[in-house]
């Protein structure tokens, strides 16, 4: 039962001292709080390590004119008497802050979905059209009709590379979505880097070139690339 108040919690219930005095303080709390504050404060009568514990707890208060009010409660025992003194702190803008980082976090993770499946979405209408690039530049680097003239055959090597290259990137985009998603599974092995290295070369040369970019790129045990 309560014995008094202080000014800040006549502040905080709305209720003085006097009316206050008597009563159970679970009254000065919303329904699903006087549990909570029941077992808190009976577990330091109990022996052993509970009794020892103060930890203290988050509850609901409610004012006289039935206003809640979210609360942080710890105790102390009194040295005059065998009273326990409650401290109340009024977290009400921690909640706040807490529901807008909640809030915040999952406007972020709805984002963050919403972006994954357009990437989903994009990358496979992409895909249909450049299938069709690299299967038709397959068949020109093939020679399938007949030979290609002076620089057409170098023209279609480097569309077939060009298209598999945005078709890998797909890919990646593709794995990126999976992988924020949580569904992506790694998979090790091993690749000659040459090659990467010979196919970022070959990528990037006309650029090079038009810029008068002089590439020179060696590998140890190849040849060098120029």
């Amino acid at each position: 039962n309560v014995e008094t108040f202080n000014r800040s919690a006549e502040a905080l219930f709305d209720c003085d001292s006097k009316e206050a005095q008597g009563k159970s303080f679970t009254e000065f709390l919303a329904p699903e709080s006087r549990l909570v504050a029941e077992d808190y404060l009976s577990s330091f009568s109990k022996p052993g390590v509970a009794g020892l514990l103060n930890d203290g707890r988050e509850v609901i208060g409610k004012t006289a004119r039935g206003g809640l009010i979210p609360l942080f409660m710890t105790t102390g025992r009194m040295e005059s008497n065998e009273s326990r003194c409650v401290i109340l702190k009024d977290i009400t803008q921690w909640k706040k802050a807490e529901e807008e980082l909640l809030n915040a976090k999952q406007s972020a993770e709805t984002a963050s979905n919403q972006k994954s499946d357009f990437l989903a979405k994009i990358s496979h209408e992409v895909r249909t059209p450049l299938n069709a690039i690299i299967g038709f530049s397959d068949m020109m680097r093939s020679r399938l009709f007949g030979p290609l003239p002076g620089k057409y055959a170098e023209y279609a090597e480097l569309i077939h590379d060009s298209g598999q290259h945005m078709l890998d990137l797909i890919g990646d985009v593709l794995d990126l979505s999976k992988v924020e998603a949580g569904k992506y599974d790694l998979h090790y092995g091993e690749f000659d880097a040459a090659d990467v290295i010979r196919s970022s070369v070959k990528m990037v040369r006309p650029s090079a070139d038009a810029a008068e970019v002089v590439l020179n790129v060696e590998i140890e045990g190849h040849d060098l690339i120029v």
